[in-house]
């Protein structure tokens, strides 16, 4: 009890000296006899609120560590966890039952059943929300056991940062003491040794002390060829859940749960519509909703089935649905009632944006002017991309020159015809090196549809930056817009003729972005022409930047 004691007691104040005539055995005795409770975790709580006041200021060491290297071990910390992330939160279909039940038996027994429990799934189906669900479940049920979540960019950082400064075993000794890790995105731990080598360490040592493991990534762990064998392999220990794609009536019901969350009153036939429209993940289905409801508010508007339709069919590329859904529709249009003709939801009022800071644009190097590809812009735009099955990783971040000289886009005449009164958002502009003329159409393609559904504000360039096709530094661009702080970041994908694809580019580079809470605005190549995609991005930056009340 006495070696607890001291243990507890150094966890909570590690800088302080404790002196061994205040932990006598019978001194811990009387002081705790009294209200002795049942549980050990509680009497070493108890006792450290009793003795902790009398824990004394170290005497200065010559051999000590300066505080700066303190402070550097302070980086050694868990990201918070969404609020919503919760499995009250979650919508259960037949795409996730399984997994949603193996997270919730983590969560009621860490590290008695599925340790770990890998879960792997396409990007936006709540494999994050299912992982956040169970740290929120254990914190709730056992506060006393230390719940750590981060993704895997955040932990290469981290060992990085400890191998320069000479903390990593400062490291080891954090994760060493974690009763819940969780890791998002595994597969971007590929590419580093170190990283790898830490992590086999860290997971042997938790998973022998019998602490909970959940990890998650875009594929399962037989598909990350990129990683070492011997994690790959210690990744199949466990449980291994996929999520799917969720089905209409799914669809149906995680719309029906944000509109409720959301206090927007919509009604069914329209939530079904949409969900019959849109089948590629629950991020996206989740944002249309939020698209609609803010098209609606900016131009002061009911939320109807003919506005939604309007918007459908700008909003979205044409699609066909499956035999089966058509069924599914016509069944469940039957249900709904009453129709959508009578009390259409009125929308609400749009609030103006106090005046904005715009900080400066940065100072841009000496610029090089170089040769543009002679390939006429018409000929690139519209051709499909083939997805690769590797993933690039990101790389450090390294300050590079601009390599060609970037056309000024006179944005006051691009706007020219918006009241002088409207808000001004600002917006750091990527683009692959040689593609000028596509950041031109860009800027013009945003400026054409915040002008014709009068949306209420005008794009500003914070920066323009291109990037390397052939060694693409992926912490460079959530790096520029933290120096610069702009919050909003338009990224022009890959050509169709690089190595990477536009997807595999967008699956690197949004859970960078995201963990830096930067709002990542994407435009794939084949998208370049397509004005529902401006739409779209256009609705998303009000959504982030305008208050809609």
């Amino acid at each position: 009890v006495k070696n607890k004691i001291v243990e507890k007691l150094y966890s909570v104040c590690p800088e302080g000296k404790i002196e061994d005539k205040q932990l006598q055995q019978e001194q811990v005795k009387k002081e705790t006899e009294p209200s002795l409770p049942g549980d050990l975790e509680s009497v070493l709580t108890s006792l450290v609120e009793q003795v902790s006041s009398k824990v004394i200021e170290p005497e200065p060491k010559e051999e000590s560590l300066p505080q700066e290297s303190h402070q550097k071990t302070s980086s050694f910390i868990s990201m918070p966890l969404n609020p919503k992330y919760t499995f009250e939160n979650f919508v259960v279909g037949a795409n996730n039952r399984f997994t949603h039940a193996a997270a919730l038996a983590v969560a009621e027994n860490p590290g008695k059943t599925y340790n770990p429990l890998f879960i792997y799934g396409g990007v936006g189906l709540g494999k994050t929300h299912l992982m956040q669900a169970i740290g929120h479940y254990v914190k709730k049920k056992r506060p006393m056991m230390k719940v750590v979540y981060l993704p895997s960019d955040k932990f290469v950082a981290q060992v990085i940062e400890a191998i320069r400064n000479g903390t990593i075993q400062q490291l080891r000794d954090f994760y060493s003491n974690v009763d819940i890790l969780l890791v998002d995105d595994v597969q971007f731990m590929a590419g580093s040794e170190s990283t790898q080598e830490e992590f086999f360490h860290i997971f042997n040592t938790l998973h022998q002390l019998g602490k909970q493991i959940v990890l998650t990534s875009d594929r399962p762990p037989k598909l990350l060829s990129t990683l070492e064998d011997r994690l790959r392999s210690r990744f199949e220990w466990g449980l291994i859940a996929d999520i799917k794609s969720p089905s209409l009536e799914t669809r149906v019901a995680i719309l029906k749960k944000k509109s409720e969350e959301d206090n927007v009153n919509v009604d069914d036939n329209i939530l079904l519509y949409v969900a019959s429209k849109l089948k590629s993940n629950i991020r996206e289905l989740e944002g249309f909703l939020k698209r609609i409801t803010a098209y609606a508010a900016l131009n002061n508007q009911p939320i109807d089935m003919n506005l939604v339709k309007q918007l459908m069919s700008e909003l979205l590329p044409e699609e066909e649905l499956t035999e089966e859904e058509k069924t599914i529709l016509q069944t469940q249009q039957q249900k709904y009632e009453p129709s959508l003709q009578q009390n259409p939801v009125q929308a609400p009022s749009v609030q103006p944006l106090q005046q904005q800071v715009v900080p400066p644009a940065p100072q841009q190097q000496q610029q090089q002017k170089v040769k543009p590809k002679t390939v006429s812009v018409e000929e690139i735009y519209g051709v499909t991309q083939q997805t690769s099955t590797t993933q690039s990783q990101p790389q450090p971040v390294i300050q590079q020159p601009l390599q060609q000289q970037v056309p000024s886009v006179d944005e006051q005449k691009l706007y020219q015809g918006i009241p002088s009164d409207v808000n001004t958002i600002e917006a750091a502009f990527f683009y692959p090196e040689n593609a000028v003329q596509e950041l031109t159409l860009i800027k013009q393609k945003f400026a054409e549809v915040i002008k014709k559904h009068n949306l209420k504000y005008k794009l500003s360039t914070a920066f323009d930056r291109p990037y390397n096709l052939d060694n693409i530094n992926y912490k460079m661009f959530a790096e520029l817009c933290k120096t610069n702080k702009v919050n909003i970041c338009i990224v022009l994908s890959p050509p169709p003729d690089s190595h990477i694809s536009a997807d595999e580019f967008y699956n690197n580079l949004l859970p960078l972005m995201e963990s830096e809470s930067i709002i990542l605005e994407y435009i794939s190549w084949k998208e370049l022409n397509k004005e529902y995609r401006y739409l779209n991005l256009a609705l998303d930056i009000a959504l982030s930047k305008l208050k809609l009340v």
